[in-house]
């Protein structure tokens, strides 16, 4: 039996998660959908932008045959993940994450490797191997001819990949995001805790659609 583990970002609440899939599919194909219209969901969608790899997309496929493309810098979902807004709570707590590894081999994303050899282009499908055991060895020895395998060292690993060395720590509005997960709209509350949005927008949020038609009315009047 060979034994490997991750170095893991991570796990997101899956509340959070339902919550985005019915954001999406109201967005894309109107709010008579629901998330059963989804046919399947593909992360790290790679996609090749005239030779330049991008591998931080999230694809969804949907039922009627649409498609969307969503990538990290924009989707509120990948942002809030990236930013480790709504994990588990059991991640900050991961007895797993850290330098002492009951696995084989541990795999992870090569994160930084641009930064030692230029010429690699780090979404076009590099991944980190660390070996902790003997049979991780021999079995890293009898593949290695079908892969490119460069040497890197402790150092490296530990600057790129946090998470290889301590467990996850969370966004600073965590607990804000979940006090309001059922109180206001997942974007708006995506946006309050990323602080994407201005001191007038946060005040109307939590305003009541009653006193907002209210005020509306004084505003015409005056």
């Amino acid at each position: 039996m060979l034994c490997v583990d991750i170095i893991c970002h991570g796990v997101p609440s899956y509340k959070v998660w339902r919550k985005y899939l019915e954001f999406i599919v109201k967005k894309t194909c109107g709010k008579k959908y629901e998330i059963s219209s989804i046919a399947d969901v593909e992360f790290r969608k790679k996609i090749n932008n005239n030779g330049v790899f991008n591998s931080k997309n999230l694809m969804i496929n949907f039922k009627n045959g649409k498609s969307l493309i969503v990538n990290s810098e924009r989707d509120l979902y990948l942002k809030g993940y990236s930013a480790r807004l709504f994990l588990r709570p059991s991640c900050s707590k991961c007895k797993f994450a850290s330098k002492k590894r009951y696995s084989d081999i541990t795999i992870a994303d090569c994160w930084g490797i641009e930064n030692i050899y230029p010429n690699i282009d780090p979404h076009s499908g590099e991944s980190l191997l660390i070996i902790n055991t003997k049979k991780g060895r021999n079995i890293l020895n009898e593949m290695k001819e079908h892969f490119l395998l460069i040497s890197l060292d402790e150092d490296f690993v530990c600057k790129y990949n946090e998470c290889y060395y301590r467990p996850t720590s969370f966004h600073k509005k965590r607990k804000s995001f979940f006090d309001n997960i059922d109180r206001i709209s997942f974007k708006k509350n995506i946006l309050l805790c990323l602080k994407t949005f201005g001191l007038t927008n946060k005040v109307k949020v939590f305003i009541p659609k009653p006193i907002k038609k209210i005020i509306h009315m004084f505003i015409k009047r005056g």
